[in-house]
């Protein structure tokens, strides 16, 4: 009996739990419809006359800037300029130790003399040749004569036939000498040549180490501004180093790059004559926009 009554006493407790729980629930917040709203910013309008402003970054650049370099490996022994300083054109800039520039150059002068002497000496052999050669062949013909009287007294037996040997050896001697002499004659031209080019290339060398003895003191090669200086007194710096550099005051630019969609329009506008200034911030200056960059060109073409 037990066993029938359970199932219907659950029941009957999950139904009174239910019927519980709905009457004890929180009354629901009833909905209000609300109307939508945005919120607006407002200001003044007024009439005027406005221009479209393209922010740009750019740097000042000089197209006659100069950069100096070092002629030589040397130590810096002077540099009395300054970053920024104005200078007159001739004033020296920066000096190398002339312990370092001066020896290359004496020994190409050395050098260029020595050959120098070279060739006077090669000219006063050949003029001794010359004479030596007329007394040689006289030699010559003294041998032949003698080596023939010689004969004829040897076939009336009144001499030994070692004396004929002996003249015929001396004659052979005074010809050998004598094709000797003709040689080194004939030889002159070449080796006065050769001299002579060897010379021409020295001399070459002379002027190159001349030129960078020269070169070792940096003067401005016009009246400027002193910048990107790279070296100090005392240091050693390598051939064709970096010194400094040097520009003009006047004919200075400022190159800004234009986002590439702006070139079109841009360029229309500088096309039709149209002026187009640029205002730095904060000092106020203004430039004025006169040419495109060719490789900007390139980059853009236009559209049709």
């Amino acid at each position: 009996m037990l066993k029938r009554l359970l199932p219907v006493l659950i029941l009957a407790i999950g139904v009174a739990g239910f019927m519980a729980l709905r009457l004890t629930r929180p009354e629901p917040v009833e909905a209000v419809a609300q109307e939508r709203s945005w919120r607006v910013e407002s200001m003044v309008v007024s009439y005027g006359e406005h221009v479209p402003v393209l922010p740009l970054f750019g740097e000042v650049v000089s197209q006659g800037r100069v950069n100096l370099v070092a002629p030589m490996a040397a130590r810096v022994a002077e540099r009395p300029v300054q970053e920024g300083q104005r200078v007159s054109s001739g004033t020296l800039l920066v000096a190398l130790d002339e312990a370092d520039t001066l020896p290359p150059l004496r020994q190409a002068e050395a050098e260029v003399a020595d050959l120098e002497a070279q060739i006077a000496n090669e000219r006063i052999r050949h003029d001794n040749d010359g004479d030596a050669l007329a007394r040689e062949r006289d030699i010559v013909a003294n041998a032949q004569r003698q080596l023939e009287r010689t004969r004829s007294l040897v076939e009336r037996n009144l001499a030994s036939p070692s004396d004929l040997d002996n003249a015929g050896d001396t004659l052979a001697r005074a010809r050998l000498t004598v094709t000797t002499r003709e040689g080194g004659i004939a030889e002159h031209p070449a080796r006065l040549r050769s001299l002579e080019a060897r010379l021409a290339r020295a001399e070459a060398v002379r002027l190159t180490a001349q030129r960078d003895a020269d070169r070792s003191r940096v003067l401005a090669p016009f009246d400027g501004i002193v910048t990107g200086i790279q070296v100090s007194p005392g240091d050693q710096v390598a051939a064709r180093g970096a010194l400094l550099a040097l520009y003009p005051p006047e004919g200075l630019e400022l190159h800004a790059r234009v986002p590439q969609r702006y070139l079109d329009e841009l360029g229309e506008w500088l096309e039709q004559g149209e002026p187009l200034t640029a205002v730095a911030v904060g000092s106020g200056q203004r430039f004025q926009l006169e040419r495109w960059p060719a490789r900007a060109i390139q980059a853009a073409p236009r559209r049709s």
